[in-house]
């Protein structure tokens, strides 16, 4: 073989290691000087609130980018690379699960008043697999989501700005865990002196046996230790879930619905106040008191239903939803924001792919001298780098594959 031939065959193995994650010395990936980003966007068919939305861009960079106001630096041209070859790998890296909640005007548009171009996306536990299930709208126009984070009951009262309410402990969230198992909530209901009730279905750690959950808390957050033991009433009829709370106005019983058993069979419990059975309310079809049984399998078998909207006096209209991963297979799903994350440890990423700095630089595209300052806090990645990184973390393959610069095969043959 040529020793051009000999040249151009060992570039291509740099290339080919780099895809599979070995160690290649001298290898350079291609970083374009200009992208076309309004062409790039149109091939994926999307809107610009749609691209900046599945893909993690700020909607006014893209605006400016694409009329030539100003042009995406480094890590942003290698980022529209990755979105042009790989996609999914992005949808997928930034696609959590989260709360997220959508507000419209009384006409069904977004309010843009509200979060984001109406939508307010939060990570509850900085985890996969939130989801939010229910809304509730307290009398000063704050909002209580309620759902599941990993394992956990989970809530978060947002501002009527749909920024996240600090006075609600500390944070805007609460985590609480009931059993130690799966735990989810399904309805929420505030009560007239302002504590909140939430219901759904724990499932005991050893026995994994599912149980009716009811927790209530204080209007700061915290768990109202006087109702039931420590906050909980844990209610065991036999594989139930609760879907569904309301409390009666004039005693403040507490009425939960929801199902039990393989027959799915409506349940309606209700409790006193304090959370405890209320034993004058039932004894039909059932030995526990307090509760009534009705055949109907069809009720409350879908967990995901959508919640039911809540109107408050501004004629909003405020929706909880969970999010899904659709845009990662290429779905058109209203309302779904991509994870973001506010801070990036960029050298523990860089540990975990083996790298050093230079290499790390030069497999991903980054300028060495910009990872160095993340990496001692010098300053911090832009919005765009924090994405490309995150993407790097979960899929680094699929990042080397757009952006390795090699040569077709046909080509290498010609040339040789």
């Amino acid at each position: 073989m040529s020793k051009a031939g000999s040249k151009i065959i060992k570039s291509a193995q740099r290339a080919l290691g780099y895809v599979r994650g070995e160690n290649c010395d001298g290898f350079i990936v291609h970083v374009p000087e200009e992208v076309d980003v309004k062409s790039l966007r149109k091939r994926k068919g999307l809107t610009q609130s749609e691209f900046a939305l599945r893909y993690g861009f700020d909607v006014r960079a893209l605006q400016d980018w694409e009329q030539k106001r100003r042009y995406p630096d480094r890590a942003a041209r290698v980022l529209l690379t990755v979105i042009d070859h790989e996609p999914e790998a992005v949808s997928m890296a930034l696609g959590n699960d989260d709360f997220s909640v959508v507000r419209y005007n009384c006409d069904g548009t977004p309010d843009t008043t509200f979060g984001t171009g109406g939508i307010m996306g939060k990570d509850v536990n900085k985890v996969f697999d939130d989801a939010g299930y229910s809304v509730v709208l307290q009398s000063d126009g704050k909002i209580i989501v309620s759902g599941s984070s990993l394992t956990d009951f989970a809530l978060a009262r947002y501002n009527p700005d749909g920024t996240l309410d600090a006075n609600f402990d500390t944070s805007g969230k609460v985590l609480t865990n009931v059993e130690g198992a799966s735990e989810v909530t399904y309805g929420a209901a505030l009560q007239q002196d302002g504590q909140i009730i939430v219901v759904g279905e724990s499932a005991n750690a050893i026995t994994s046996t599912k149980a009716i959950s009811l927790v209530r808390y204080n209007g700061d957050g915290s768990l109202d230790l006087t109702f039931g033991t420590a906050g909980k009433v844990i209610t065991d009829i036999g594989g139930a879930v609760g879907y569904s709370v309301t409390v009666q106005p004039v005693d403040g019983k507490i009425i939960v619905a929801g199902s039990s058993g393989k027959a799915n069979n409506f349940k309606v419990i209700r409790y006193y106040s304090d959370g405890s059975l209320d034993t004058s309310f039932g004894m039909q079809d059932s030995s526990v008191s307090g509760l009534r049984t009705l055949d109907s399998r069809a009720v409350c078998k879908d967990r995901a239903a959508p919640v039911k909207p809540v109107l408050n006096a501004g004629s909003k209209i405020i929706k909880s939803a969970k999010k899904a991963r659709c845009y990662a297979r290429g779905e058109a799903c209203e309302g779904f924001v991509v994870h973001v994350p506010e801070e990036v440890d960029v050298k523990s990423i860089r540990k975990r792919k083996g790298l050093t700095q230079a290499e790390f630089s030069l497999r991903f595209g980054f300028d060495v001298r910009a990872l160095q300052d993340w990496e001692q806090k010098h300053r911090s990645p832009e919005r765009a780098a924090r994405v490309l990184l995150t993407v790097i973390d979960h899929d680094s393959e699929a990042v080397s594959r757009a952006m390795a610069h090699c040569p077709e095969p046909s080509s290498l043959l010609a040339m040789a």
